[in-house]
């Protein structure tokens, strides 16, 4: 008897998490994202972008190059919230512009 309840016992245990993981594995859908997005190069070496709807955040982010574009940085502005604020990043007067891109999350 003991011998038949271990193994139900087992079989519910895996069942178990078996069911969970599959609930688990359920919650990992794609993520909402901002929309809309528009962006330009601005004045004075730098870079704005600006989204319009959607969910999340967003952020100007740019390549700076430095030491005669021998070396490289990444620059970022500030995380936004869709339809407010437009994120503005600039490389510094010494730097050159290169890539630039929008961040979602």
């Amino acid at each position: 008897m003991a011998k038949i309840w271990t193994r139900a016992m087992r079989s519910a245990a895996v069942t178990a998490l078996v069911a969970g993981g599959i609930v688990a594995g359920a919650g990992s859908a794609a993520q909402a994202v901002p929309s809309g997005c528009g962006n330009s190069k601005a004045v004075n070496n730098g870079y704005w972008a600006y989204c319009s709807s959607g969910t999340g955040e967003y952020q100007a982010a740019v390549t700076c190059w430095y030491n005669h574009g021998a070396s490289s940085r990444t620059r970022t502005g500030p995380w936004r919230a869709p339809n407010g604020t437009a994120s503005e990043v600039h490389c510094l007067s010494s730097e050159e512009l290169g890539g630039y891109w929008i961040n979602k999350r």
